[in-house]
């Protein structure tokens, strides 16, 4: 929790990749220190062969620098150009220390979308680098679209000179900025979420109920008191049940989203 705010977080792999024996390419984490809630998603290239590795690396380092910057100065503010040099340099460290060719190396681990939020007693700062969802205060921002359906890596910075991508799209991009007064309720996701929006009026497989709405995620009470019940949630819309003639699951992509409040007064 940051001052009255809470957050919670989950993730469930996609049915295509299921079925295909791959792993959830996405990657989550919540990071709390002292005032400020750090909050960083990614989603994993799906040509990639193990982008689920660099996507849960990535968030990790993102959030790290993201501290870093945030303490390192006396206005305890993020510097978006030094915290996007000082994630790059990790990540071509860590690149180099895997040998092999270099850009074969960031192609198969180091591509993947990012979204994520920084939030302290006076602001709350929601940004991107490529594709996912942003609601504020049950208002999506859009992001993309992209040419040729194709978003953008932060991984492309580090083989900028090889893939043609407009060097303006590899910035990491302040998307919303409001006094932490005025946020009552958020939500960030991976591109994943557009099949849960698609279906919230069909039954959930192998139950009566509804999908339901997004805005269950951060409005019930539930998905704050139990941190694994997004997850949860999750796995129920997206497995394929019952055993025996089962009706598919309906979240083809890997889905991942993080949520937060206003914590309700008692």
């Amino acid at each position: 929790m940051t001052g009255e705010h809470q957050f919670a977080g989950g993730s469930w792999i996609g049915r295509d990749h299921r079925l295909a024996g791959r792993n959830n390419q996405d990657g989550w984490t919540i990071v709390q220190e002292d005032d400020v809630t750090i909050g960083v998603l990614a989603d994993g290239c799906g040509s990639g062969v193990r982008s689920e590795v660099g996507s849960l690396v990535g968030v990790r380092v993102l959030a790290q620098a993201i501290r870093t910057s945030y303490f390192e100065g006396r206005h305890r503010e993020v510097n978006w150009p030094r915290v996007q040099q000082y994630a790059l340099s990790q990540l071509d460290v860590l690149a180099r220390s895997m040998g092999g060719a270099y850009r074969k190396v960031i192609e198969e681990y180091f591509l993947f979308t990012l979204v994520g939020f920084v939030i302290d007693q006076n602001r709350a700062v929601f940004f991107t680098l490529g594709d996912g969802t942003v609601i504020i205060n049950d208002e999506s921002i859009e992001i993309g679209p992209y040419p040729d359906n194709a978003p953008p890596y932060l991984g492309y910075c580090l083989i900028q000179d090889e893939v043609d991508v407009d060097p303006a799209l590899l910035q990491l991009q302040v998307v919303g900025s409001l006094a932490v007064e005025d946020l009552e309720s958020f939500l960030i996701a991976t591109d994943g979420i557009d099949d849960f929006i698609a279906r919230e009026q069909a039954a959930v497989p192998g139950l009566s109920t509804q999908v339901g709405p997004l805005n269950q995620f951060y409005e019930e009470d539930r998905y704050f008191a139990n941190p694994e019940l997004i997850s949860r949630r999750l796995k129920l819309i997206g497995r394929d049940w019952p055993v025996n003639q089962p009706q598919p699951g309906l979240l083809h992509d890997d889905t991942t989203l993080i949520v937060g409040r206003r914590a309700p007064t008692s």
